[in-house]
């Protein structure tokens, strides 16, 4: 598994640190005690937070791939944790293993989809704007970002699961990433090329189905005096074959296909009636998929693909409705591209499941 922006918690018990690096600060809590923490003062390339705190026995560290430098394509994984261990021995003496073992409390999972070419990632990316029909995600539109994005939000009132797809190229030259794009310049031609998707996870419960482990029974347990029963190492992550862009994308994708349509007609006919073949293609996104999906819905088998009717010219209805469709993008070539919505979102589907 991938991550870029990560929260770590470990236990300051056998670690050490140069209070020289840190500020400190004291506040009185709601019981008259004292409680004091420690925070970096700088804030080097990819490594967002460092805080002490003594009262808890606390280190709690935030830092995202930019501190993998020249690595930062490759993102946090088994194979670049070390380097990460690297930058962040500096400023806070720990062994390797007590990285490994820390307690992850929020995290972005994510993926570099490398496509052939910049236009066939931008595409890609324009494919994804079937979402806005989506009725079980609120769906920010891309176009309304300067990074070229498309966000899918949960609908549920407790937790807001957010699944992310963006265009690297366009977040990577904005003016905040100025200091990561010095150690990519080599890059660039990879970087054009990269859709990313990137799910953002932030309880135990979801890390932990993130990973694909059930969540632990307190009661079974019996352990009451552990808060965190069911958090996750960061190993455990890095470790994980679990598929949770994959399996969010298949969830957005099957709302996405219920589009107004479905729900307005039960019968292909009077939708006909009322829109006519290219109309109802427009409704349906401009994908030829979809309409034939939505009349194979609303008609029978026999209508749909085996009778073949002189209302349709001798031809049974789903090849009627494809040579419309084709006769209509033929004298529309510009607008050809529209077709390949689904043949991009499956596309996109195949490179989250084999990553």
């Amino acid at each position: 598994m991938q991550l870029d922006s990560t929260k770590i918690k470990l236990q300051l018990e056998n670690l050490e640190y140069e209070k020289s690096l840190y500020s400190t600060q004291t506040k009185i809590t709601p019981d008259l005690s004292e409680q004091t923490k420690f925070t970096l003062f700088e804030k080097p390339l990819g490594l967002k937070h460092i805080e002490i705190l003594p009262t808890t026995n606390e280190v709690l560290v935030e830092f995202s791939a930019k501190i993998l430098k020249d690595q930062y394509l490759m993102g946090i994984n088994k194979n670049t944790v070390e380097r990460v261990y690297s930058e962040i021995k500096p400023y806070i003496k720990c062994s390797f293993d007590d990285i490994l073992n820390s307690i992850v409390l929020r995290t972005d999972i994510t993926e570099n989809l490398m496509f052939d070419s910049q236009t066939d990632k931008e595409n890609a990316l324009k494919s994804l704007i079937l979402g806005k029909s989506n009725t079980g995600f609120k769906v920010d539109d891309f176009v309304s970002k300067n990074s070229e994005s498309i966000i899918f939000t949960g609908r549920q009132v407790s937790y807001k699961n957010r699944q992310i797809y963006y265009n690297k190229e366009k977040e990577l030259f904005l003016a905040r990433n100025k200091e990561i794009m010095k150690y990519l310049q080599k890059q660039h031609n990879e970087i054009a090329k990269i859709l990313r998707v990137e799910q953002n996870v932030s309880s135990f419960d979801k890390i932990r189905q993130a990973i694909g482990k059930n969540k632990v029974n307190s009661q079974l347990v019996g352990n009451f005096d552990k808060p965190n029963i069911n958090s996750v190492k960061l190993n455990e992550m890095l470790l994980s074959t679990h598929k949770p862009l994959y399996e969010r994308h298949r969830i957005i994708m099957k709302y996405a296909n219920e589009i107004d349509l479905f729900n307005e007609f039960d019968d292909f006919f009077i939708a006909l009636i009322k829109y006519g073949i290219i109309g109802l293609y427009m409704k349906c996104n401009s994908s030829l998929e979809l309409l034939l999906d939505f009349a194979k819905q609303t008609t029978t088998a026999s209508t749909f693909n085996k009778n073949k009717n002189k209302m349709f010219g001798y031809f049974t209805l789903k090849e009627f409705i494809i040579r419309t469709v084709q006769d209509y993008e033929h004298r529309n070539s510009n607008n050809s591209a529209d077709n390949d919505y689904f043949d991009t979102l499956k596309i996109i589907s195949e490179m989250l499941k084999v990553v």
